[in-house]
């Protein structure tokens, strides 16, 4: 069953697969993320450029 989504890669996962992690602030609280397990990749960026296209 899927429970939450990936913080890193914004993928659908299960309990199981899940893993969370507290992120310290510098003068706050912090956050906590859900990310996989596992390594996943986070969806590719589109390229940016400060010329205008060809």
């Amino acid at each position: 069953m899927i429970c939450d989504r990936c913080d890193r890669c914004d993928r659908p996962m299960t309990a199981d697969e899940s893993s969370a992690y507290d992120i310290p602030g510098a003068t706050g609280p912090g956050v906590t993320i859900t990310v996989h397990r596992e390594l996943c990749t986070p969806p590719p960026r589109p390229r940016t450029s400060p010329y205008p296209p060809c």
